[in-house]
């Protein structure tokens, strides 16, 4: 197995670390202040506070656990972001393909149309048999290559978002401790990591967009809508697109992994406004 192989493996490793080791503690320091069904729609918190020591304490276990996820949070990223090079290995490889199999189509279609050469001199349509061999040979050692970059990234991608959905519900759990310890006038409390508060906002973002969804239909003239395409069996890419009112697209985004897809209708906002363009 080589590193990027084990990329799945130790990101699942990761996100189940702090499922097992910081969940339970979130619970308990729920039970210590009165917090009632934590991240539950029951939810309730209670209307009084534990006295300064025993808030200190829980402040101090807080932010503990705040550090920590914050730490695993730097480590998952730095393990994400070497899917981007497979994923410059998958297009690069995909467009050498395509290329061979464009001109091996069009090799096998001219070979019967060559003329018979006078006897003595050489055969061109041998030539591009030679030709068409090694253009062969080349896509047996290429073909390979992108299906397990292809491989890796879907494996990768499907962690990624059971990872995400483990540190969004850690996130909220903190955000219900955060609220009493807040009602209770305690302030020094650790912020989360710059990635997990994006994270966060793009659920919240994507959670409004879904109740919403016409909302994000039209803007600066043009129709922008998020374009699913399948990478494989069990794994999806997304981009957004700008449409004008016939329907063409205009601008769009690159594929994305992203089990968020309102962040690339924010990128394809962005690249509107900054270019100060119109639909019309």
């Amino acid at each position: 197995m080589t590193g990027q192989d084990k990329i799945p493996l130790l990101l699942a490793e990761k996100g189940q670390e702090l499922l097992n080791q910081l969940i339970p503690k979130i619970v308990d320091i729920a039970t210590q202040t009165g917090i009632q069904n934590i991240g539950e729609l029951k939810e309730k918190l209670p209307d009084f506070c534990l006295p300064p020591d025993e808030l200190k304490k829980i402040l101090t276990i807080r932010n503990a656990l705040v550090d920590k996820l914050n730490s695993a949070s730097q480590t998952i990223n730095q393990l994400k972001k070497i899917v981007d090079p497979l994923n410059t290995v998958v297009t690069v490889t995909s467009t050498v393909v395509n290329t061979i199999n464009t001109v091996s189509t069009i090799t096998k279609a001219s070979i019967p149309l060559i003329p018979t050469p006078p006897p003595g001199s050489p055969d061109p349509g041998k030539a591009l048999l030679v030709s068409l061999d090694s253009l062969n040979k080349v896509l047996a050692k290429t073909t390979p290559k992108i299906t397990k970059a292809q491989n890796t990234i879907s494996s990768i991608a499907t962690t990624v978002t059971f990872v995400n959905t483990i540190l969004l519900k850690i996130i909220g759990l903190l955000n219900s401790i955060d609220k009493y310890l807040k009602g209770c006038n305690v302030d020094a409390l650790t912020s989360l990591d710059s990635s997990l508060t994006q994270l966060e906002q793009e659920q919240a973002a994507a959670e409004a967009q879904a109740q919403n969804p016409s909302t994000l239909t039209n803007y600066q003239g043009f129709i922008l809508e998020v374009i699913t395409e399948p990478f494989s069996p069990t794994v999806n890419r997304v981009k957004a697109v700008a449409k004008n009112a016939q329907g063409i697209i205009l601008l769009q985004t690159p594929l994305s992994f992203t089990t968020t897809p309102q962040v690339l209708i924010e990128e394809i906002k962005l690249i509107i406004d900054s270019n100060n363009l119109k639909a019309n």
